[in-house]
């Protein structure tokens, strides 16, 4: 990245920024059209996205960097045409966000580009080949990955002489979507510093999580939100909301760094960070689902104030929002095992503000203070961890520290990816705590062992139908769902009454998992029940097998339209014991069955096992249910301590 310039046609681009909209009051129809235009080209755009794959979190940053985006173009193209963007311009504007906040310019360079991607897949380009290829050149450029990078979406552009345009927008990026030339690397080539975790005193965490910027902010936004405010169809904020919204992101501990920043910053660029960290608090809350979108309205999420009410919840809300943000800080667009040095230097950094011997402050403060002179690496280095004092994850005095009682958070969460460990007396992982009103278990390979006897079926029904080289290997998936999948229709039902009948005569070598007996002893009657791929008859096999009583309400894949990963299942279990699936924990060792937990909205608990633990996508992860233990607090809730 080039050194940060005030050279471009926007003179103090900054300022620019902050003056677009009086400038854009000169011309109002024109305002007016380019609005009417983007509202009719956002749904499909917002589809498009999902149809990439990408979260609803994401798709609301793409929507508001969009917005942001048209704010400046405008200035340079009056005679806007949402549907052909002129190149001179859009590299200009990508210029001139650069120079006034170099951290988000790869979200604003991938979000054009994928709004591009969109026009030309949908066939509503208006503009030239040349401006393809040109936009193309402009999107090849290297960024620095920001708060929210995304690998590029692949565009299946006609080839050259086709009627249509021969402009591939991807090239330059290889065929798993990473940018070569941002330098994709191994972790393993670096050495990262330990964190160093002191002896914790009781309660420090409570009290230091008490007074962090990150929650008194959360807590302010919640507020702001109250009773609902009015959203875009995606969860986007309106504009009219925004900078009333940023101002409730009050409380900072940047310090020594945000002296730095107000020291060579103009107001409009200090009011573009603002609105910056409102877009961060935004995505924290909204992917959490501490502020949920329902009809057009944010509200505050469904019981949260009185999750919020109780320590213990509250505890575990705030190592959520924790979590989501080192994540944010350090791992953002990557991907497992693969990562670019934007990464590893983030990560290197915040474990070396971990370890015994942190990195003093004063490079950074200087680069902050003049930004035109400082090393460009080092200057976004400083905006970065800026922004990590700014929430309280550092603090920054003659050295830049991560406080010790969130040193074990830093270790957990970056330890997933890379080669850092927690040293020190307090680095023994302390047992977590989840509070809710209702537990809904999974039962093959999460309550009972039933692999051998199930791979055995499944063999034997391979055989008799007739299936050469069939293998089992979609745990968690109901059998109707796999029977479809290898017989043709007119053999189904017979193929789905036959695998039935095998599973429900082999039970032998059932057993009850470890940790399983004692942690349903210990559970109320109506607090759980059992979620099952299995038909009600094999489920009461398997459990007579295992020992285990049938409890009440258990739902059977023959009772659900929709099997797992569907989040039907578990809705329905939630509603028979009359428990909001909010407040249910869903303990599954799939991954089919974490994804239907999810998709009804519960918090979710992997038990590894049957699958991998990094192959487990969970709110919380455990080895076995041995050592989980549930006590009943005097409100009725369930207390499960995760070793």
């Amino acid at each position: 990245m080039a050194k940060k310039s005030k050279k471009s046609r926007f003179g103090n681009p900054a300022r620019a920024a902050a003056d677009a909209a009086a400038r854009a009051n000169s011309v109002p129809l024109r305002e007016v059209r380019l609005d009417r235009a983007m509202e009719a080209l956002a749904p499909g755009y917002a589809l498009w996205l999902e149809s990439q794959g990408r979260p609803d979190a994401d798709i609301d940053m793409s929507l508001m960097v969009l917005d942001d985006f048209f704010d400046l173009y405008r200035m340079l193209e009056p005679t806007t045409d949402a549907l052909s963007l002129v190149p001179g311009a859009v590299r200009e504007v990508l210029a001139a966000a650069a120079a006034a906040n170099p951290q988000a310019t790869f979200a604003l360079r991938s979000g054009v580009r994928d709004y591009v991607g969109y026009l030309v897949q949908a066939s509503l380009w208006t503009g030239t080949p040349g401006e393809l290829a040109e936009l193309a050149d402009v999107f090849k450029q290297p960024a620095w990955p920001g708060v929210d990078p995304a690998s590029p979406a692949s565009l299946a552009l006609p080839p050259e002489g086709a009627a249509d345009h021969d402009v591939d927008l991807d090239d330059g990026w290889d065929d798993d979507g990473w940018d070569d030339g941002g330098g994709a690397v191994d972790p393993a080539d670096y050495a990262f510093a330990d964190v160093f975790v002191p002896e914790q005193a009781a309660g420090q965490f409570a009290s230091t999580a008490r007074e962090s910027p990150l929650w008194k902010n959360v807590e302010s936004i919640l507020a702001w939100v109250g009773g609902g405010r009015d959203v875009t169809t995606k969860g986007v904020l309106r504009k009219k909301d925004r900078a009333q919204a940023a101002v409730a992101i009050r409380h900072s501990g940047a310090g020594l760094l945000g002296a730095a920043v107000s020291s060579s910053y103009t107001a409009a660029e200090l009011e573009a960070e603002a609105l910056d960290r409102l877009a961060l608090y935004w995505h924290l809350l909204t992917s959490l689902g501490l502020v949920a979108i329902e009809a057009g309205r944010a509200v505050v999420g469904p019981r949260l104030g009185e999750r919020l009410g109780d320590e213990a919840a509250t505890l575990e809300v705030f190592r959520d929002v924790l979590g989501q943000f080192i994540f944010v800080s350090t791992l953002s667009g990557s991907e497992p095992g693969r990562y670019t040095s934007w990464h590893v230097d983030m990560a290197s950094f915040m474990a070396e503000c971990s370890s015994e011997n942190p990195p003093e402050s004063a490079p950074l403060v200087q680069a902050l203070e003049s930004p035109d002179t400082a090393h460009p690496e080092l200057y976004i280095l400083a905006r970065n961890v800026a922004s990590w004092a700014a929430e309280g994850l550092v603090t920054v005095d003659s050295h830049v520290t991560v406080p010790p009682a969130f040193r074990r958070e830093v270790a957990d969460m970056l330890a997933e990816d890379f080669h850092i460990k927690a040293v020190g007396p307090g680095a023994k992982k302390q047992p977590q705590q989840v509070t809710v009103d209702a537990v809904l278990f999974d039962l093959d390979g999460t309550l009972i062992d039933s692999t051998p006897a199930t791979e055995r079926a499944w063999r034997r029904w391979g055989e008799l139908m007739g299936l050469d080289g069939f293998e089992y290997g979609s745990h968690g998936v109901p059998a109707q769902a796999q029977v479809e999948q290898y017989l043709e229709p007119a053999r189904q039902e017979e193929g789905f009454e036959l695998i039935k009948a095998l599973e429900t005569a082999d039970t032998d070598g059932i057993l009850c998992k470890p940790g399983a007996a004692e942690l349903l002893a210990s559970l109320p009657d109506g607090s759980w029940t059992i979620v099952t791929s299995c038909t009600r008859g094999l489920a009461e096999a398997r459990l007579a097998a295992a020992g285990i009583a049938v409890p009440a309400h258990m739902v059977t894949a023959d009772q659900v339209a929709n099997g797992k990963p569907h989040p039907e299942p578990f809705l329905l279990g939630a509603a028979r014991l009359g428990s909001d699936i909010a407040q249910c924990l869903v303990v599954e060792d799939a991954p089919a069955g974490l994804a239907s937990g999810t998709a009804a909205g519960a918090m979710t608990l992997a038990v590894a096992g049957t699958t991998d633990a990094a192959d487990l996508t969970a709110h919380y992860v455990v080895d076995s249910l041995a050592g989980v233990a549930a006590a009943v607090l005097p409100n009725g809730q369930i207390q499960l301590t995760l070793p």
